[in-house]
Parts: structure tokens; C-alpha cells; sequence
């Protein structure tokens, strides 16, 4: 096959023409039969875009586990030195009416230089994830991803750096390290909208930022889902319905034992610490100790009052309180000695460190 260094010479939706990196070769079917059990082991960029290209195709519960780290790069790219852009084709496409309902583990190996410029909704590495897994009627999952270095970018809605929506599903042990992502309402650290789904020691260190509703650090907006031991560090700026861990809560919500430390900003007003808005008929419990760094900023140009909580709307309601930590409270170590409610036995779910601060075990 024709080499074409650093171009990307295959049909992104086939699976069956040349990859060109420099070398030239094909893609093809990585081990493993797909199941949970067994399932395919992605270990470089071909197999990842050939575990995207099997799932597109209508494969809805396909299987995999990442067995090396993954660099994207060649896959997908912004324009520069002669090479034309590549946006990335999310796994789970919803512009193909792809809901993805399969499990995937990342073996805790770091996916980096994930790139998506587009103006279509539902982007991340995975776009639109949905459903149980059949027959077993189970709940999906992704599990220990690291991402580095995300580029995510749209004029649209739905945007995370893992998915842009995901309903039903455990989402554990998914931390995004650096990069940032822009687009335009219902946009998360993490992922853009989360329905009837857990999220588990997630970590975001991305900046968020919307043109529009529904910026959070972790997730855009909340349905029906428990955010549990999850850490925001990244800075999140948008229009209205800002949150440093949910821009709103649209849905009967849980928040526990979690941090949010990063600098908040609307353009108009809603923007609280911990939770933008919190819609009509819809109840978000606090539990445990929900934390934010009290001296961090959070710029609203019309309102000066900071709330953990900004907006709770007609017939919604809030149970519990977060709590609030200077920056000296939390380089004592006080705040995860809270977090972990005292334990010290080893069942601990949170550490602190200096160059990475607090993050959930």
C-alpha cells in the first residue's frame, strides 16, 4: 500500500482501506472476540479506529480493553505543515443513529491529543452511549481511562471529553488531565449530559467553556444520576447555568463526597461553585461532604453574591449543604480527612499530594 507520511489516506468509515502513518498498512480486527468476557484489546490507533468503524456499522454491544497507551494524533489533527484537518468520528455515532451499549475498559492507559473540531451535537471520544446491555440487561460501563491533551471543539451541543451523552451507564475511574473544551450548551469536563447513570471517581483538569446553558466541570447536566467521589479542577466559563461540578440539574440528583476547586465564570448570571441551576420539579441531594474552594473565583457580571448552589427554580429543591474550603483548609489535608469521613484504616477513598492535589483513589 502507498505510504503518505502523517496523512490519514484511509475512509474513516470502512475498515477495509490503506491507514498510511509513515509505514502504510491495514487496518484490521484486533484480538479478541468482542465480548465482555473477551473482549477486543486495542492496542494502537488502527485498532481504536477499528473498534470505532465495527461499532458505527450497528455492532451496539461490542467490547474492549485498552492493553497500551494511545496516542491519537495521526487519526486526528488540526490543520497544519501540509496536512489537511481531521476531526475525530466519534465511537457511537448519533448522526448515524449509533447508541453504544457495550463495555470498555481502559486498563488505566492514557488516550492522548484527542481532536474534535466539529458542528454536529454529541461529540467526544464516544458520542451518543445508551441502553443496557442485552441479553444480560445489565448496565454498561467505562471504566479507568486517562485522557491528555484533549482538543474538543463545536459550535454545537453535547460535548465531553469522554462522550457527549450517556444514559445508563457506569462511568468509573475516567480522569482528563489537560486540554480544553469549547462549544456551545451542555458541555462537561467529563461528559456533556448524564442520565440515570453513575459517575465514580472521575477527575477533570480540562478548561470548560460554553457559548451557551449547561457548563460543568465533570458533567454539563444531570438526570437521574450519582456523581460520587468525583474532583473538578479545571476553570469553567459560559453564558448562564454555570457549575464547577454541574452547570444544572434537570432530574432527581445525588452528589456526594466530591471537590470542585476551579474558577467559575458566566457572562450573565447562574453560575454557583458546586451547581448552576437546579430545575423545576427536580431534587438534588447532597451527601456526605461536597467540597469547593471558597477562595476561587466566580465571576458573574450581573450578580456579586457567591452560592455554592446559584438557582433553584420553582418546585426544585436542594437536601443537604456543601461546604466551603479556603486554600490554606485545603493544603492542610482537612478537607480530605472530611471526604474520608474520618477513615484512616486504609479503606480511604481519597489522597493528597502536592503536585496533583486531592483526587479520588
Amino acid at each position: 500500500c502507498t505510504s503518505l507520511k502523517g496523512v490519514i489516506a484511509f475512509d474513516e468509515n470502512h475498515v477495509d482501506k490503506t491507514y498510511a502513518n509513515g509505514e502504510g498498512y491495514f487496518t484490521k480486527q484486533p484480538d479478541g472476540k468482542g465480548t465482555q468476557a473477551s473482549p477486543y484489546l486495542i492496542g494502537t490507533i488502527t485498532d481504536l479506529v477499528w473498534f470505532r468503524n465495527h461499532v458505527n456499522e450497528g455492532n451496539l454491544e461490542a467490547c474492549a480493553k485498552l492493553t497500551a497507551d494511545i496516542d491519537m494524533s495521526t487519526a486526528c489533527h488540526p490543520a497544519g505543515d501540509g496536512v489537511e484537518e481531521l476531526s475525530w468520528t466519534p465511537i457511537s455515532d448519533e448522526n448515524k443513529n449509533i447508541n453504544w451499549r457495550g463495555f470498555f475498559d481502559g486498563d488505566g492507559h492514557t488516550i492522548s491529543n484527542l481532536y474534535i473540531n466539529s458542528q454536529s451535537s454529541y461529540q467526544g471520544l464516544f458520542g451518543y452511549i445508551s441502553g443496557l446491555s442485552y441479553p444480560e440487561n445489565v448496565r454498561s460501563a467505562i471504566k479507568n481511562v486517562v485522557f491528555e491533551n484533549v482538543n474538543v471543539k463545536g459550535t454545537s451541543n453535547f460535548y465531553g471529553a469522554l462522550a457527549g451523552y450517556a444514559y445508563t451507564f457506569d462511568i468509573i475511574g475516567v480522569t482528563v488531565n489537560s486540554g480544553t473544551i469549547e462549544a456551545e450548551s451542555i458541555i462537561g469536563g467529563i461528559i456533556g449530559n448524564a442520565g440515570n447513570s453513575n459517575l465514580k471517581s472521575c477527575v477533570n483538569r480540562a478548561s470548560v467553556t460554553g457559548t451557551g446553558s449547561g457548563i460543568g466541570g465533570i458533567c454539563g447536566e444531570l438526570n437521574s444520576t450519582l456523581v460520587s467521589q468525583c474532583a473538578n479542577y479545571g476553570n469553567v466559563k459560559g453564558y448562564t447555568q454555570i457549575g464547577g461540578i454541574a452547570g444544572e440539574i434537570s432530574k432527581n440528583t445525588t452528589i456526594e463526597n466530591s471537590i470542585t476547586v476551579g474558577d467559575i465564570a458566566s457572562s450573565t448570571y447562574i453560575a454557583g461553585w458546586v451547581v448552576g441551576q437546579v430545575s423545576q420539579n427536580a431534587t438534588l441531594t447532597i451527601s456526605g461532604v461536597v467540597a469547593y474552594n471558597s477562595d476561587m473565583k466566580c465571576d458573574d457580571t450581573d450578580v456579586t453574591t457567591y452560592k455554592a448552589i446559584y438557582k433553584i427554580l420553582d418546585g426544585g429543591s436542594v437536601t443537604g449543604e456543601c461546604t466551603g474550603y479556603t486554600k490554606n483548609q485545603l493544603k492542610s489535608g482537612e478537607t480530605v480527612i472530611q471526604l474520608n469521613g474520618g477513615k484512616t484504616d486504609g479503606t480511604q477513598a481519597w489522597y493528597q499530594n502536592i503536585d496533583n492535589g486531592i483526587t479520588p483513589d
